[in-house]
């Protein structure tokens, strides 16, 4: 490597660091949903050099986040989010395949998220559970306060009290199958936007596809089926709560159903030529309607059934 790449890299990485060290200021002060894109900057960085660079970048940045911010917020870029975007960094700058990337990607951040809560329980005395738990009373304690005061309100805060009460229990029951989608929609987005900003920046990522083309395995059902009857097995001899495992396993193909339904809803929408803004209300409508949502997803698990885009099967 000459010199002027040499300093190149450095150059470019320093100034990487810096992104990222704006990124986690702006994530843990102002806008968390930030830390969603934390790992576009580093992966930018490894397609343009290498992954060693992005690597470098990514723990420097995490080690300035714990001097400014605190320990608690560097942990959290340091353990959580570094790992991840370290691996998508590797896996590009080598050019795997997009699947592969997303993953090993993907379980890089299970793997962190679950090191990261045994440090915070271990050293800081923080526990998910009752994190998450009290966010909800606070939540609804806020609302409390709001509609105490007027009449008539009494009987829906009652109502109230009991829809957060099963939200809440939901939640924490589900709460490994949200940490796996979460993970995977992480890496997804990330993947995407390198992938447009790489176009502009003459880095070129394989690209993922076109999402109307996607497609699960057409023996996705027969695996639900074998995997529900192996949960009912496991629940038998006591080795895990049944209820808890299966109510995650159906969680987790509710969204894969709900994804292969959206890529067809999309498919059709190119089909009839659906202008833009007709497009945009009927996305919002499957997202926030409960019943359009249901729809969606037994229209992705008849689509693997009746392959109604007549599409070859990924393998």
């Amino acid at each position: 490597m000459s010199r002027n790449s040499q300093t190149s890299r450095l150059t470019e990485s320093a100034f990487i660091a810096g992104i990222l060290l704006i990124f986690a200021i702006i994530g843990t002060l102002i806008f968390p949903f930030i830390d969603y894109i934390y790992a576009l900057p580093a992966i930018i960085l490894a397609k343009r050099h290498d992954y060693k660079a992005s690597i470098m970048a990514l723990v420097t940045a995490g080690i300035v986040a714990t001097i400014l911010l605190g320990v608690q917020a560097g942990l959290y870029y340091l353990v959580l989010y570094t790992p991840m975007a370290a691996t998508m960094s590797y896996f590009i700058d080598k050019d795997k395949k997009p699947s592969i990337t997303i993953a090993f990607s993907g379980l890089a951040y299970l793997i962190s998220f679950i090191i990261l809560l045994f440090i915070m329980q271990l050293f800081l005395g923080l526990n998910l559970i009752e994190y998450v738990t009290e966010a909800f009373q606070q939540s609804f304690e806020m609302q409390e306060g709001l509609f105490s005061n007027f009449e008539g309100f009494q009987e829906q805060l009652e109502s109230s009290r009991e829809m957060y009460d099963n939200m809440l229990e939901l939640i924490i029951m589900i709460m490994p199958g949200i940490l796996i989608a979460t993970s995977l929609s992480m890496v997804v987005i990330n993947y995407l936007v390198a992938q447009k900003i790489g176009k502009r920046l003459k880095a070129r990522i394989r690209p993922l596809g076109d999402f109307k083309n996607f497609k699960l395995p057409s023996n996705i059902v027969l695996g639900m089926l074998v995997i529900f009857g192996l949960t009912m097995l496991v629940g038998q001899f006591n080795i895990v709560d049944y209820e808890t495992l299966s109510a995650n396993i159906l969680f987790l193909f509710q969204i894969v159903f709900f994804i292969q339904g959206l890529a067809l809803v999309r498919f059709l929408m190119d089909k009839y030529n659906i202008n833009r803004f007709l497009r945009v209300v009927i996305i919002i409508f499957i997202i926030i309607n409960p019943a359009f949502s249901l729809a969606v997803i037994l229209a992705g698990m008849a689509d693997v059934l009746f392959d109604f885009r007549k599409l070859k099967e990924n393998k």
